[in-house]
């Protein structure tokens, strides 16, 4: 069998997390830029462009000759001639075959208000390659006639990418059958509030080869992600089975599917950002099934909550690969397959929550694993040389430590909780603060004061990146890559991201700051800052400085974000911030705020 190298070039995730914030304005194709205008699912000739008709003009079932002068407005490149025939024109004689772009008109579609294309009938399929449908700069939900009535979006060529839309009530939400496409950033089966009107396949890819579906929402689906045949395939960075923030259930039936004889693809990856998050299933989190379905990879995902197995290898998937067996602690050790690649995981049963790392058995099916599992329970995969991953082992309960006792009794401490992974939790009372960090960027404040190496020494060897904004840009810092880093000392109340690559915690010291207030100048545009008052604050009255020169806040909390819009309550869910939280806020008109220093 041929083993297809994979490669996913993906988006560095700080970029990732600024899109996700601020929805940029789509990025014309060189060629054409075709803007829907109307919610209709029709094709007529009424001075409106819908998404049918745009996507027909982008594969040639409909000429821009054939347009209206309102409808020739809506498509980059063209110009209205009135006379001696009025008439849409344009210099590209291969204009089908040239990159194109659909996009939305905000107006119509409203980013923070999506609106709703009810479609009563499949969409035309994308078959003249090189096309895009991105609603990246808008709000736009596209809804099916029922799960057994059409797919929504058929993508039958190469190089087309379908980006940010809600997609729902459809056969297959996305079916794709060629190469090298993209599926990104969308919601399948749900919405950004977390209502479930789902699909029968979110997405589905039919005998298609190095597609790659990339940080969707799936979810609510009978099928979340099948793949039927095909090979070199990457789904990387997608909650499959739960809301945006990861933590609620929206069960999909079958988290990812593979059968049908497709071989060599992968699902996630031990790069940071590549895991995906697969839970909550009615059945198994990933199938694999049938002979000759082999060489796929799941390596690195947080797998956990399903109803039946995490990992199902059946009727010869994945050669049925023996899965390995966990030994002994002191080290984590254990027996699998010779030479073969072993991926550690922490989780509360049987699945894998909490992606630990990896490490090799030897010749001899040996192998030791160096790290300290957080527990309570550890499971292990193999993958061998083709590529083929097993399910997972049985659990084995890390053993509690023993404790060291005390020649004089110490008094009992007031138990403090622990933080929410992937928050920014409010600090203890005393000198420093608790930061649990889980795999992924995280937002926080820093409170002491030093050097980026100092400052970050506590996640040394356990993260990937830092990043600080200044004066509208971006402060960065790489361990042992001076070369590349610009980061600068950080003083109390500064603001960073941190790609966080194994979970840690740290200890960080609590400086106390001078004055009542500190001033901070906020030019036009996103700025990253510290909330310094006191705790329990409403968002409101933190961001009061800046009443009439701000559109939007948002603050990371459990690993999502709340928001807050200056008069739009119906729409903001932004709680109360405590010092130390940090929030971006959007900035329209240049401010300067004295901002309390809390207790």
């Amino acid at each position: 069998m041929k083993r297809v190298t994979l490669m996913l070039l993906l988006s560095a995730a700080l970029a990732t997390s600024i899109v996700f914030l601020v929805r940029p304005g789509a990025q014309a194709s060189p060629d054409v830029t075709i803007t829907v205008d109307s919610t209709a699912d029709t094709n007529t000739r009424n001075n409106r462009l819908t998404l049918r008709e745009a996507i027909m003009l982008a594969t040639g079932g409909l000429h821009i000759s054939e347009l209206t002068e309102e409808e020739c407005d809506q498509v980059s490149g063209t110009w209205w001639v009135s006379h001696p025939q009025p008439l849409c024109h344009t210099n590209d004689e291969s204009f089908i075959y040239s990159p194109e772009t659909v996009v939305f008109h905000p107006f119509v579609f409203p980013p923070a208000s999506p609106a709703t294309i009810a479609l009563s009938d499949e969409l035309p399929s994308l078959d003249t390659g090189d096309d895009t449908v991105d609603a990246s700069a808008a709000g736009v939900a596209v809804q099916g006639g029922g799960w057994d009535a059409f797919n929504c979006f058929v993508v039958e060529s190469d190089n087309n990418a379908i980006k940010r839309l809600v997609i729902h009530n459809c056969r297959n939400g996305v079916l794709v059958r060629g190469r090298n496409n993209t599926v990104a950033g969308n919601y399948i089966g749900t919405n950004a509030s977390g209502d479930a009107d789902a699909n029968d396949t979110g997405i589905g890819i039919d005998s298609g080869d190095e597609n790659v579906i990339d940080r969707n929402v799936i979810s609510g689906n009978d099928v979340g992600v099948s793949i039927s045949g095909g090979e070199g395939n990457i789904v990387a960075g997608n909650y499959i089975g739960t809301d945006a923030t990861g933590t609620a259930a929206l069960p999909n039936r079958y988290g990812v599917r593979i059968s049908g004889g497709a071989d060599n693809n992968a699902i996630g990856g031990t790069t940071a950002g590549m895991g995906n998050l697969i839970a909550y299933s009615d059945y198994q989190g990933v199938t694999v099934a049938s002979a000759g379905t082999t060489g796929n990879t799941i390596r690195g995902n947080s797998i956990h909550s399903n109803d039946l197995d995490g990992i199902r290898n059946w009727d010869g998937g994945n050669t049925e690969l023996a899965p390995p067996a966990i030994t002994g602690f002191g080290s984590v050790m254990g027996t699998a397959c010779p030479n073969c690649t072993i991926d550690v995981y922490s989780d509360e049963e049987d699945e894998g929550r909490v992606y630990e790392g990896s490490t090799t058995a030897n010749g001899s099916g040996n192998w030791t694993f160096d790290g300290s599992p957080e527990g309570p329970n550890v499971t292990a995969t193999a993958t061998d040389a083709d590529g083929n991953t097993s399910e997972f082992s049985a659990p084995a309960a890390v053993p509690e430590a023993t404790p060291t006792p005390s020649p004089t009794p110490s008094p009992t401490p007031t138990p403090t909780p622990s933080p929410t992974p992937g928050a920014t939790p409010t600090p203890p009372a005393g000198p420093t603060r608790t930061l649990v960090w889980s795999p992924g960027w995280h937002n926080a404040t820093w409170s002491g004061a030093s050097t980026p190496a100092e400052a970050f020494a506590c996640a040394a060897g356990k993260y990937a990146a830092a990043y600080r904004y200044v004066d509208g840009g971006l402060e960065r810092y790489f361990p042992d890559r001076p070369d590349i880093s610009n980061m600068g000392p950080l003083s109390p109340y500064d603001a960073f991201l941190i790609l966080i690559t194994q979970p840690v915690t740290c200890v960080m010291p609590v400086t106390a700051a001078s004055g009542a207030s500190r001033t901070l100048e906020w030019g036009v545009g996103w700025n990253n800052a510290g909330w310094s008052g006191a705790d329990a604050t409403a968002p409101e009255q933190a961001f009061a400085c800046a009443d009439g020169s701000y559109a939007a806040a948002y603050c990371y909390v459990a690993g999502g974000l709340e928001r807050y819009f200056p008069g739009r309550s119906d729409i903001s869910n932004m709680g109360p911030l405590n010092k130390y939280d940090t929030f971006l806020i959007l900035v329209t008109a240049p401010v300067t705020c004295a901002m309390p220093i809390g207790p």
